[in-house]
Order: C-alpha cells, then sequence, then structure tokens
C-alpha cells in the first residue's frame, strides 16, 4: 500500500507540475492577449506632392499610400489625405478630431513640403506660397494644432514628420525676437506630455531628402521597421535613424523624442524571440512543437528540438514506469519501490533537462538509486554539449551574418556615397557643358540681334548674359545705337525729301508720284500726303465735274444745230419754231446762227383783219392758222376756255376757270368770215365742222 500511494504521490506530482505550466502559460497568454484586444487605434496618414508654387515632389503621395497600408495591417483605422489644399485644413482636422473620440493610441505621419519658424513647425499645403511670415500664419498648418488634438488621447501620442525643418527666413528676425538657432526653436524643444512620440526626418534646421526610389529614405526605413514583428517603439526608431544615415551616406540624421514610461510596440506581432523567450521554460511539449513548426529558421531552433525530445522522452519514461508499477503485484514489495525510486528520478531528471541544470544533473547521477537513472543523465548532458554546441553555432553564424550585413551596408553606403559624388560630378560637368553651351547660344543670339537691329533681344539679355559675353553685348548695344544714330539722321533727310516730293507732286498734278509714297511715307508727313491726296482728289472732282458740263454742253449744242438745220428746211413755215429755238437755246454756237437764219427768212404776210380767216383755218393773234378738220372728241374732253376769248380761238379756258364732265356739250363753230372790202371780199371758206367742247 505504502508502493502505491509512493507512486500516486509521483504522478500526482509530475501531473499537478504539468498542470500547473500549462495553466500558467494560459494565464499569461490571456494576460498579454487582453490589452490588445482592448486597445483602438487610429492614424491620420498626409501626403503632399503637388506643389504649385514651390518645388514638386514625388514620392511623398507613394509614401502615404505605402504607410497607410502598413497601418492597417497592424490595427490602425487610417484616414489617409493626399495633396491637401488650404482650404482643406480646417475639414481634415475636424474629422480627425472626430476619429480620436475614444482611442487609446493615435499616430500622425505627414510627407511634404515643411519648414520651421520662430520656434513652431509648420506644414505646407499644396497651393501656399512661401511668401512671407504672413503666410506661415494664414497659409499652412502648425504642427502644433495636431498636438493640441492628440491630448484627446489618453495613450500613446505619435507623430511622424518626413519633411524639411529648414528656416527660409533665416536672415529675418523671428516674431517675438527669436532667435534662429536658439533653445526655444522647433517643435521639439517645447514641452512634451507623457506617453508621446516625435520623430522628424532629418535635425533641426536641415532638409529631408525626397530619393529616387519609391519612397524616401526616411520613409523607407520606416515602413521596414514596423513590418518587424516585437519591435519595442523605442528600438524602432533608433534603427530608422541608424538605416537613414546608412541610406543617405551620413547627409539626414533622424531626431526622435520619446516621453514615455512603458515599452510599447506598434507591431504586436510575436517574433521567434518573443515566442522562445515566452516558452523557454515550458514544460509542454507541444509548445517547443509549436516554436519548431512556426521559426524552423531561427537560430532557437535546435535547442527546441532538444527540448522537444527531453520531454517527450521524459513522457514516455514516466508512461513506461508507472506501466510497470501498475503490473506489480503486492508481493514484489521491493521492486515496486525500487521502480518509484526509477519513476522518481526520471521525472526528476526531466524537470532538470528542461531547465538546462547540468550541476543539478550531475548531482542527481551522484546519489541516483535507479540503475536507469546514470544513462538519462548522461544521455541528456551529451544532448546539452551537442546543443549548446549547435547554438553556438548558430550564434556565430547570426554573428557572422550580422558582421556581413554591416559590411556589406558600409559597403552599400560607401558605394552610395561613391555613387552620390560621381552623380554629382557628372551633374558639375553637366552643368558647365550646359553653361557654355549657354553662352555659345547667347554670344549667337547677341550676334544675330546686332545684324538686325532687335534692340530689345540685346536689353533683355543685360545683367543676365554669361560673364564672356558680357563685352560682346556692350559692344553690340554701342554698334546698334551708332547705325540707329545714322539711321536717324538718313531717315530725318529722307523725311525733308518727302515733303518736297509732296509739294511738287501736288504742284504738278502727279497724283501718281503720291500714291507711291503711301507705303513708305515718314509717320509724321502721313497729314501732309493725306492732305495733298485729298486737294488732288477734289481737283478732279471738280475736273471730271467741268469735262461733263462740257461734254453736255457740246451735246446740247450738237442737238440743237441738228435742230436748227431741219427748221431751216422747212423754210417760212418753221418761223415760230425758231423763234422758240432762238429763245431757250444753250448752245452759244447756235444762237447766232438762230437769228440768221431768222433773218434769212422771207417776211410773213400781212395778218388778216380779225375775223376774216377764210377756209380750214382759224384765227390766231391776228393770224390765219390752218385747222384740220377734227373729230369730234369723245364724251369727257376736258378743253378750257378763257373769259375773254373769242369763239374759234385755240386755247379757251371755261368762264369760272373750271372743269366739267362733257355730259353738256356746246357747239362752238370758227368765226365766219365777213365780206372783205377792198380787194372785193374774201375767197368763201369751207365750213368747218363744229367742234363738241365738253364744260
Amino acid at each position: 500500500m505504502r508502493a502505491k500511494a509512493a507512486r500516486g504521490r509521483g504522478a500526482g506530482a509530475a501531473i499537478a507540475t504539468l498542470l500547473f505550466g500549462v495553466v500558467l502559460a494560459l494565464v499569461a497568454a490571456i494576460a498579454a492577449a487582453a490589452p490588445a484586444a482592448a486597445e483602438r487605434r487610429v492614424a491620420l496618414v498626409i501626403g503632399n506632392s503637388g506643389y504649385r508654387s514651390v518645388v514638386a515632389l514625388s514620392n511623398p503621395r507613394n509614401d502615404a499610400e505605402d504607410v497607410a497600408t502598413v497601418l492597417r495591417d497592424l490595427d490602425f483605422e487610417v484616414m489617409i489625405r493626399t495633396d491637401v489644399q488650404k482650404n482643406d485644413i480646417r475639414t481634415v482636422l475636424k474629422d480627425f478630431s472626430r476619429m480620436l473620440g475614444g482611442a487609446d493610441t493615435a499616430l500622425v505621419y505627414y510627407a511634404g513640403h515643411a519648414l520651421q519658424y520662430g520656434g513652431r513647425y509648420f506644414l505646407m499645403p499644396i497651393d501656399a506660397a512661401l511668401e512671407d511670415e504672413d503666410a506661415l500664419r494664414f497659409d499652412m498648418l502648425p504642427a502644433d494644432e495636431i498636438r493640441e488634438l492628440l491630448a484627446k488621447v489618453s495613450g500613446v501620442r505619435i507623430m511622424v514628420f518626413d519633411a524639411c525643418r529648414n528656416d527660409p527666413f533665416s536672415d529675418k528676425p523671428p516674431p517675438g525676437g527669436v532667435v534662429p538657432g536658439s533653445a526655444t526653436r522647433g517643435l521639439t524643444r517645447a514641452k512634451r506630455a507623457q506617453g508621446s512620440v516625435i520623430a522628424f526626418a532629418t535635425a533641426p534646421f536641415d532638409v529631408a531628402e525626397d530619393g529616387n526610389a519609391r519612397n524616401s529614405p526616411f520613409t523607407r526605413a520606416f515602413l521596414a521597421r514596423l513590418k518587424e514583428p516585437g519591435l519595442e517603439i523605442g528600438q524602432l526608431f533608433r534603427l530608422v535613424t541608424r538605416d537613414v544615415s546608412e541610406l543617405t551616406g551620413g547627409r539626414q540624421t533622424p531626431e526622435i523624442t520619446i516621453s514615455m514610461l512603458d515599452d510599447y510596440r506598434l507591431n504586436r506581432s510575436e517574433s521567434d524571440r518573443m515566442f522562445w523567450a515566452r516558452i523557454r521554460w515550458s514544460e509542454e511539449a507541444a509548445d517547443f512543437h509549436d516554436f519548431v513548426s512556426r521559426f524552423p529558421a531561427s537560430p532557437f531552433v535546435e535547442e527546441a528540438r532538444f527540448r522537444l525530445a527531453a520531454l517527450e522522452a521524459a513522457g514516455r519514461a514516466i508512461d513506461e514506469a508507472r506501466a510497470r508499477a501498475g503490473k506489480s503485484g503486492p508481493s514484489e514489495r521491493e521492486k515496486a519501490e525500487q521502480m518509484r525510486i526509477c519513476v522518481d528520478e526520471a521525472a526528476r531528471v526531466a524537470e532538470l533537462a528542461v531547465v538546462e541544470d547540468r550541476t543539478g544533473l550531475e548531482a542527481l547521477k551522484t546519489r541516483a538509486q535507479c540503475p536507469e537513472t546514470a544513462g538519462r543523465v548522461d544521455r541528456f548532458l551529451t544532448e546539452f554539449d551537442r546543443n549548446r554546441a549547435t547554438v553556438e553555432a548558430a550564434a556565430a553564424a547570426a554573428a557572422e551574418r550580422e558582421r556581413a550585413e554591416r559590411e556589406a551596408a558600409a559597403a552599400a553606403s560607401a558605394a552610395n556615397a561613391a555613387a552620390e559624388k560621381e552623380k554629382a560630378r557628372l551633374a558639375a560637368e553637366a552643368a558647365a557643358k550646359s553653361q557654355a553651351e549657354q553662352c555659345r547660344a547667347e554670344a549667337a543670339t547677341i550676334d544675330a540681334a546686332a545684324t538686325a537691329g532687335r534692340r530689345a533681344d540685346l536689353a533683355a539679355l543685360i545683367g543676365k548674359t554669361c560673364g564672356e559675353n558680357k563685352g560682346r553685348l556692350d559692344k553690340a548695344l554701342e554698334g546698334l545705337a551708332a547705325r540707329e544714330a545714322e539711321a536717324a539722321r538718313t531717315r530725318e533727310a529722307q523725311c525733308r525729301r518727302e515733303i518736297e516730293t509732296i509739294d511738287q507732286a501736288v504742284a504738278g498734278g502727279r497724283r501718281a508720284d503720291l500714291a507711291a509714297l503711301l507705303d513708305k511715307i515718314c509717320p509724321e508727313n502721313k497729314g501732309r500726303l493725306d492732305a495733298a491726296l485729298d486737294l488732288m482728289s477734289r481737283r478732279e472732282a471738280e475736273r471730271q465735274k467741268a469735262e461733263a458740263e462740257r461734254q453736255k454742253a457740246e451735246a446740247a449744242c450738237t442737238e440743237e444745230t441738228r435742230e436748227l438745220e431741219r427748221l431751216k428746211g422747212l423754210g417760212g413755215s418753221a418761223r415760230a419754231d425758231l423763234d422758240r429755238l432762238a429763245a431757250s437755246a444753250r448752245c452759244d454756237r447756235v444762237k447766232p446762227m438762230v437769228t440768221a437764219a431768222l433773218a434769212a427768212l422771207p417776211p410773213p404776210p400781212p395778218p388778216p383783219p380779225p375775223g376774216r380767216c377764210s377756209g380750214e383755218t382759224i384765227e390766231d393773234a391776228g393770224f390765219c392758222i390752218p385747222f384740220p378738220a377734227l373729230e369730234e372728241p369723245p364724251v369727257g374732253t376736258k378743253i378750257r376756255i378763257r373769259p375773254d376769248a373769242r369763239v374759234g380761238e385755240r386755247g379757251t379756258t371755261p368762264p369760272d376757270d373750271t372743269e366739267g364732265p362733257a355730259s353738256a356739250p356746246q357747239r362752238i363753230a370758227p368765226v365766219a368770215p365777213s365780206a372783205g372790202a377792198g380787194d372785193g371780199g374774201a375767197t368763201p371758206t369751207k365750213p368747218v365742222k363744229p367742234i363738241q367742247l365738253g364744260l
């Protein structure tokens, strides 16, 4: 019974020990996981690339996008903004302030242009202009405002600025009398709140490189270290500082300020080192089995395999001892006691092997009562030696790799420095070559402008030309001035000649000479030429008018001459027409000819006595005028009769000088001839048919 009780106590102790280890491991895991699950982490990420009034940057937009991606992988709620303008600043701050509510950790990352002035740090929107100090107040975002927002967070507050910290107004005293470079200058000099981290990509009053790769040197190092699991935040930024210095050949050194009492990790993923530190003294074979599966390339994997083998061997030994002890009957008390001793010693060997207690194993081997204990101890000691050798070899290999990496980094840094130096040399050569080509081009421009007389092109080069071309430019300007003076004298003489030509052309009526001057007249002579052309135009109009009148008069003379000749051919019957022609003639040559024609006509017969006309005639002004027989005029014909007219006289009008229809016809007959006296009386005349008049 005592043997069974002893075996029960030994097995119970081993099981209790294992259970206690498991419980401790579970409690530790739960304690480690609980804060991470409850923590709420938020981030504001800004990347400004497309600047308008200053040099645009190629990388900040890429930097912001890549940082936002990694932070999301680390369980951050991320608000990303790129190419922020002045009018967007208030909206961004308001949205982020709302996002900060209930957050335990807050991170702000900014990439773009920034500057440090008067003890403050300013972030630059893409449409801000770096004009003067007032632009800082009204156009830019002070980092102080971001820090004030982060004060809402009770936990960790992190600000990361991948931007310059130079002072563009260093030659001017800043407001408040703060001298550039004083101890109060820069955001990092301000009072820092507990639990804050502020990281600048470069030192105070220095510039940060944008880089030629996708990311800037600072952001490239920051991203690489963020992805490493388990780095404490201080260690993370120290590694970032070292990496940036190596990447830039020492030209850029970040400045990190940490005000924290406890450790903090941005990347909570468990590394092999952290995992090993947690399970190294575990009594659970499953922990080491998990480690070997997750980290097969870890330098601790050999030791983990050894501990796994030791725990499994101890477990098998305990199981075998228990099995043998279970088969022993009460009659084998001594064997049972021996078995109990072997089980207890096997459990003790396993416990000492797990913690690598070589001294305890050797002491146990010395006082061991179980024959198998010495062999077990020797096997574990041999494993210890082999494991130690393996670990030492792994450590040596790791140290060698680290040394090789440092040497490679140093070589890469040296190569980068050499490449930068070569790049600078090539850039200087290219600049010199470009300067030489520019000077040659300027010389050609000066010569061409001097030859063509383009003073504006020469004036545009004053103060901007190459040193060797200054004398050339001065000489060209002097030569051009001399040519311009000579041209002015020549032009003045030409203008005087133009005046003489205009006056002579006007006097001689040579319009063609005036027209030839239109395209080349001196400006001051243009009014004189216009007046001369106007005078010539008026004279030409008057001449044409006189010619038209002359031609008209000539045509009238021709027509009147033709009419005179016709009337002359009619003889004495055309006397009245000749009289009318003499009265209406317009041609001075025709008038004496008409007078001569009238004089050449025979005298007219004496007029008959009044009312003595005979035959088909009527009396008219004392003359008997032939009166042909007339048909009765149609009804409606109007005839005017003068009140004093005699019957039968032409041109009569009604007594009341009125007109009326011929509805009341009145017959009027010519004057009947009376018997003549002296010549025996006139020849009887043929009766004239009465004329029907409409009154």
